[in-house]
């Protein structure tokens, strides 16, 4: 399978720590929250900022 170019300099971090994720980080953050990956928007050419993806444990 071939990758187009966005995917293939893509900056993502698996598993980034709760801390990257929310500011203000309380233990109901933690009991909640499973942060999976984030993408820097910059590496793909969408602006500045990250987008997270999390499991929420509800």
């Amino acid at each position: 399978m071939e990758l187009s170019n966005n995917a293939k300099k893509a900056n993502i971090t698996l598993f980034p720590s709760i801390e990257d994720v929310f500011t203000d980080v309380t233990d109901n953050h933690k009991a909640v929250f499973f942060p999976l990956l984030t993408i820097d928007l910059k590496s793909i050419d969408k602006g500045n900022g990250k987008v997270f993806q999390y499991y929420n444990w509800s």
